[in-house]
């Protein structure tokens, strides 16, 4: 905690987050990959030519979906919801977060908003961008499909599929390359994401034609969180 002379509320979401999957993290829903060693820190798996190749990276990260605030701050509240101190034992989110505490966000604030009483924690976590790792050898790809998606859970309930990046090339390239490409492409919805039972995955779908290979080492989430 820093050296403040109060606590120190974080409402703005932190946006300097990477984290990075390897190949072997993912799911190989299509084709067949083969893990190598091409040398000191260099582990990438091996596609073959002539098939289809689709990777599945799950993002896998602390989610929180957010926490009324309370005045007695470290001590809990004085009069907690079904006995639970806080939010944390709650099966679902409140469905308000009304308090006269303060704003979210950076100041300033202006007259209007200091006379709003805010109903929302901004938590959890967002992407902003994802960037798969690969290279391409021999002769290009026929096509390059990379997509994010967020899937809600509920009982009893279809799952609920949200494209946060429309499947398609997203800038990534098909041609060959002596070294791997590394091109981030940004998301369409990059809000944080506070739904209970979610997850986020990234899908990269490679098509290679015959004497077409590829080399993928992994892909690297950028993302924006609020852990406080």
């Amino acid at each position: 905690m820093g050296r403040t002379a109060g606590w120190w509320l974080q409402d703005t979401a932190l946006p300097d987050g990477q984290i990075f999957q390897p190949f072997s993290d993912a799911i190989v829903a299509a084709g067949a990959i083969t893990a190598t060693r091409d040398g000191l820190g260099l582990y990438e798996g091996a596609a073959a030519a002539s098939q289809t190749v689709t990777l599945a990276f799950i993002l896998k990260n602390l989610f929180r979906y957010g926490m009324q605030d309370d005045e007695q701050q470290a001590f809990g509240a004085a009069t907690p919801t079904n006995g639970i101190q806080g939010q944390q034992g709650q099966a679902t989110p409140p469905a308000s977060f009304a308090t006269n505490l303060q704003q979210s966000g950076r100041p300033p604030y202006t007259i209007a908003q200091n006379q709003q009483v805010p109903t929302s924690r901004p938590k959890g976590i967002g992407v902003l961008s994802v960037t798969p790792i690969y290279q391409v050898s021999t002769l290009a790809l026929t096509s390059v499909s990379l997509g994010v998606t967020k899937t809600v859970f509920a009982n009893g309930i279809a799952p609920a599929v949200t494209a946060l990046l429309a499947a398609g090339t997203n800038g990534q390239p098909t041609t060959t390359s002596a070294q791997p490409n590394a091109i981030a492409s940004a998301l369409t919805t990059q809000s944080l994401i506070t739904d209970v039972n979610s997850e986020v995955i990234a899908e990269l779908s490679l098509v290679l034609p015959a004497t077409s290979t590829a080399k993928i080492y992994g892909l690297v989430w950028k993302v924006q969180f609020n852990y406080n």
